[in-house]
């Protein structure tokens, strides 16, 4: 099956770019969240030979994105995302591993401190962001990074009372505002970096983490 673009990739130029920058010289990255593998791709093509990764997914049908109009069920099903991500890493052989697995429960599996990036791009309401940066913090070694995707800058701006009132949902289909990630982030670091451009990846140190 060869790879699939379009409506199966839901990453930009910008957000490559980012990305490559993010994982160039990791030799461990854990990508939270992997949909068709679109950005556990960019992350291996910038990652050393001998860098591996490994990526996470439930593997089920993205309802918020259905309901919001990116396509009917049968482009989204659980199996044919799966196909797409498994023709797309295909090429990195045993450097990619693909997990299919709920993403609280694999972090608990995995040793503390042993990847040097951990990417969340999974469910995108407030409470299970909050959730996976706690849960995969520990597996971040020391001067790691934890980063993630759809952080609307736009979200910035937004009153407070919006952002509560919409930061439940997977996003605000008023505004197109990924309210729940601004908000987990924000509540979870005392700071963090974001890329430029249209892209809409945010990172930080894990020292960085309010708890740390």
């Amino acid at each position: 099956m060869g790879e699939e673009t379009g409506m199966t990739n839901q990453i930009t130029e910008a957000d490559r770019a980012a990305l490559g920058g993010l994982a160039r010289d990791r030799m461990l990255v854990i990508d939270v969240g992997t949909f068709t593998g679109a950005s556990a791709k960019a992350m291996l093509l910038a990652m050393p030979e001998a860098g591996r990764l490994i990526t996470i997914d439930l593997f089920q049908e993205p309802t918020a994105m259905i309901e919001s109009g990116f396509g009917p069920p049968e482009v989204w099903s659980g199996s044919r995302m799966f196909k797409v991500a498994q023709a797309r890493l295909a090429s990195f052989g045993e450097r990619a591993t693909i997990i299919c697995g709920r993403s609280p429960g694999v972090a608990a599996l995995l040793a503390s401190e042993i990847a040097d990036l951990v990417f969340i791009d999974a469910a995108h309401d407030y409470d299970s962001v909050v959730a996976d940066i706690q849960a995969w913090s520990r597996v971040v070694r020391p001067g790691g990074l934890i980063a993630g995707h759809d952080f609307d800058k736009p979200a910035l701006g937004m009153a407070e009372e919006q952002v509560r009132g919409t930061m439940h949902l997977e996003i605000d289909s008023k505004t197109n505002v990924h309210t729940g990630v601004a908000a987990a982030v924000v509540g979870c670091f005392r700071k963090i970096n974001l890329a430029e451009n249209e892209s809409t990846i945010w990172w930080a140190p894990k020292e960085w983490l309010k708890t740390a």
